[in-house]
């Protein structure tokens, strides 16, 4: 876990990044695994016989497995004091019954525009696998959690909402100018008895409205208004970075 955390600080380096300023029009995809859209990552994929399969994304919450980051000047120091996570709550239904339970590294991360900045700690989605599910079936996300997806290359694609319960903030960012789009997603669980395809077209389509429309490298996924609530502008998310707080 320790060298995890190291390559991930590593990596994160240069997350709080300064950006022009420009106004964001909100627009999102999600992956099937969990509750994002799919996408052409490890992160998760989407399924054939969904419009959303030709895009990159991740299931529940991101897809991907490591990649670089913004620039930021170096792990960061936050004065807030360490967020308590909590353990997830699952939804108790047939359709999340074969997804997994089993716990995530997490890392306490740092958002700042500049003027402000606010902790959380996220869960690491590392592999295909736990990309595509990300934040699928989950009955809550707390104020202060959320999931972090990293990739090794630059992706275009975005999320979809598939088999996901909670409302959703999505943050993608570039390589090296932190945020690059902010998107709010919608949760699409199976809509009383439609098949699995039926359901898996309709959250595909959906999920048109969640791509960033730019490359990113880096994705970040927090319950839906708590960014807001925390005093952030995320209509203009140009000048959000992110960074990551050693765990004592």
């Amino acid at each position: 876990m320790r060298k995890a955390l190291l390559l991930l600080a590593a990596v994160l380096t240069g997350l709080i990044a300064v950006a022009a300023v420009a106004c964001g029009s909100e627009q999102a995809v999600e992956v099937p695994a969990t509750r994002e859209a799919t996408v052409s990552s490890p992160m998760a994929t989407t399924p054939a016989t969904s419009p959303a399969a030709s895009q990159t994304s991740t299931a529940g919450s991101g897809p991907a497995s490591g990649t670089e980051v913004a620039p930021s000047t170096a792990t960061a120091t936050a004065t807030e004091p360490p967020v308590t996570f909590a353990q997830p709550e699952f939804v108790n239904n047939p359709d999340c019954a074969l997804l997994s339970r089993a716990p995530l590294p997490l890392a306490d991360v740092v958002i700042t525009d500049g003027a402000r900045s606010a902790r959380l700690v996220a869960e690491m989605a590392r592999n295909s696998a736990e990309q595509s599910q990300g934040l699928m079936c989950r009955a809550s996300v707390p104020g202060g959690a959320g999931m972090l997806f990293l990739w090794d290359t630059e992706h275009a694609g975005g999320f979809w909402m598939f088999n996901t319960y909670v409302p959703l903030d999505i943050i993608y960012f570039g390589g090296r100018s932190g945020a690059v789009a902010l998107k709010q997603m919608t949760p699409c669980p199976r809509d009383g008895s439609e098949d699995d395809n039926t359901w898996r077209s309709r959250c595909g389509a959906e999920s048109s409205a969640y791509r960033p429309g730019i490359n990113y490298t880096t994705t970040l996924e927090l319950p839906q208004g708590w960014l807001e609530e925390q005093g952030f502008d995320t209509a203009d998310p140009a000048g959000i970075g992110v960074s990551l707080v050693a765990r004592s």
